[in-house]
């Protein structure tokens, strides 16, 4: 019983003035022409693109907060007796970005309405979380060479990105398909936490994200790395990451990025380009629920969805040192020590009875030397395709002036595939990831708001060897 009243009084807590994750806060204070505070006036907050509102009134200081706004752009509009209605317009709210908007009132007739430019709003002035914003414009305009959001980290002063190879000692490289360890601020790859819509999709073992979430389903993200809030905790980094939800306006987007060795040239060392055959395809599309002739969701229920697939089939030129025909008979120019005896073998010869059926077989897997230069004496292609899937989609609803509800769901199914020599030898790397949250905001009055979150994240990433027929298996007659 203690803990169940421990829950409820926790999901009670009113919110003012904090407002994790991908959602942003606007606040300011009323006056009059004299500087004299005005307490008591509504405040309408609307968000331009979905037309939906949230009411506050000023208390005995003239002060409001409106916090869990979604990032996007708004107008505030003020209203009280004996002086006119005054909006600002064309505020641009960011993630996790407080926004003050103070307002001075003129006397007059409240019908008759003062419109303001929000240029003289004074941005992120109540915080000092240091970061760097990546805006819608940024994602959706800069080229990206693998479509991977952490690429565009880079933009931030002191961001560096590592790939597997110059990862430093003792960090666990990015998982494949993620565009390397991102290291910000001279910390560890480790120390970042990465935030979808406010909930975490750190994986536990790689601790980056357990997904790359499609360029398309951002709007925008910011990297924290200094002072912000202490609700967020767990690691030195924040990566707040904002997806797109749907409008009063139906917008979509189809794309296919292509990519094929017809267009590349052949490096010093290939004897021939390399077989590329890479696709990167998909589509994004929202706008209002709208059913002809049983449902208007135009200003109270939203959708957006997304898909991204990649086909991708890559070969590399590798050199290696393999043994040639006379070795795998047992032929060495070396002296061989018989190991039962201790001996040298007569004439550096192996006697073939003495070459285990295991090492029979697996000799017949080993390529012959094919070249002599002195990177090896063996060259061959290597195939490594990638194919990966991704669906994300999210549902917002807005009921009465004090409740709203948002839904989302993605779920990302990943198949790498490393080529080697032999083939047998090679491996097959699947990572499925789903990640679903519900979020519920409930405005009990103006100055008590409460918010609900529910997040679940299920991964499962497994390295499992390549197939091969049954018969090559007994043939090594295991027991």
């Amino acid at each position: 019983m203690k803990k169940l009243l421990l829950l409820l009084a926790t999901l009670c807590l009113p919110a003012i003035t904090a407002a994790q994750g991908a959602v942003g806060i606007i606040l300011g204070q009323v006056s009059d022409a004299t500087g004299a505070v005005v307490p008591g006036a509504r405040v309408t907050i609307t968000q331009t693109d979905t037309n939906v509102s949230h009411t506050a009134v000023t208390g005995p200081t003239g002060n409001y907060t409106v916090p869990y706004l979604n990032p996007g752009h708004y107008s505030v509009q003020v209203e009280a007796p004996g002086f006119n209605t005054t909006r600002i317009q064309h505020i641009n709210l960011e993630v996790d970005q407080t926004v003050r908007a103070d307002t001075v009132l003129r006397v007059g007739a409240t019908g008759e309405q003062v419109e303001v430019s929000a240029q003289s709003v004074q941005l992120d002035s109540e915080s000092a979380s240091i970061g760097q914003l990546i805006s819608e414009q940024q994602v959706s305009d800069l080229p990206l060479n693998g479509r991977n959001f952490t690429s565009l980290m880079i933009l931030q002063p002191g961001a560096v990105q590592m790939n597997s190879a110059g990862a430093p000692s003792g960090e666990q490289s990015t998982r494949p398909g993620s565009g390397g360890s991102l290291i910000l601020g001279g910390g560890r790859a480790s120390a970042n936490q990465y935030l979808v819509d406010g909930t975490t999709i750190n994986d536990v073992m790689y601790q980056t994200p357990a997904f790359e979430p499609s360029i398309e389903a951002i709007q925008e993200f910011k990297a924290q790395t200094e002072t912000y809030s202490a609700e967020y905790g767990t690691s030195a980094n924040q990566i707040n990451i904002g997806y797109k939800s749907g409008t009063n306006q139906f917008h979509g987007t189809a794309f296919d990025f292509l990519r094929n060795n017809f267009f590349d040239a052949r490096s010093y060392f290939d004897a021939s380009v390399p077989i590329l055959r890479q696709n990167d395809y998909g589509y994004s599309f929202g706008g209002p629920v709208w059913i002809p002739k049983i449902y208007n969701g135009r200003n109270r229920t939203f959708f957006f969805t997304n898909y991204e697939g990649l086909r991708s089939t890559t070969y590399a030129t590798e050199y290696g040192v393999v043994p040639g025909a006379a070795e795998l008979s047992g032929q060495f120019t070396t002296s061989i020590k018989d190991p039962a005896t201790g001996q040298p073998f007569a004439n550096n010869q192996i006697p073939s009875a003495q070459i285990s059926n295991f090492a029979s077989v697996m000799n017949t897997y080993i390529p012959s030397p094919n070249t002599n230069v002195p990177q090896g004496n063996f060259v061959g292609t290597i195939n490594s395709p990638i194919d990966t899937d991704q669906q994300n989609y999210r549902l917002d609803q807005t009921i009465g002036l004090k409740n709203t509800v948002f839904g989302r769901y993605t779920k990302a199914d990943n198949i790498y595939k490393s080529g080697a020599i032999p083939a047998t030898s090679g491996y097959v790397h699947p990572i499925d990831a789903t990640n679903y949250q519900i979020t519920y905001i409930r405005t009990f009055s103006p100055n008590f708001i409460n918010q609900f979150r529910y997040s679940n994240l299920e991964v499962a990433a497994d390295q499992l060897g390549v197939s091969v027929p049954q018969s090559a298996i007994d043939a090594f007659h295991f027991k």
